[in-house]
């Protein structure tokens, strides 16, 4: 079973493999310090994966964010669902 501090270290080593000093584009366009709201809208049925991973990424780019997860993993999903 991989534990929680192997995930971090896993996402740490790819952000600074792909991102290192940012990206440049959101650098660019999106003003310091802006906030956003964003949902995962299902496209199709079948089973909800990877929200769980997800959340430990959000928490580690930006511990102060909000995450709501509503359906939780290995669920059935429909279209349509959030």
């Amino acid at each position: 079973m991989i534990d929680k501090s192997q995930i971090i270290e896993f996402v740490k080593q790819g952000l600074e493999e792909d991102v290192r000093d940012g990206d440049h584009t959101s650098n660019a366009c999106i003003p310091e310090g802006s906030r956003s709201k964003a949902k995962l809208l299902v496209k199709d049925i079948g089973v909800l994966a990877g929200v769980d991973l997800a959340k430990i990424i959000f928490e580690y780019v930006d511990p102060s964010a909000e995450f709501v997860q509503h359906i939780p993993d290995g669920k059935d999903v429909d279209f349509g669902s959030i």
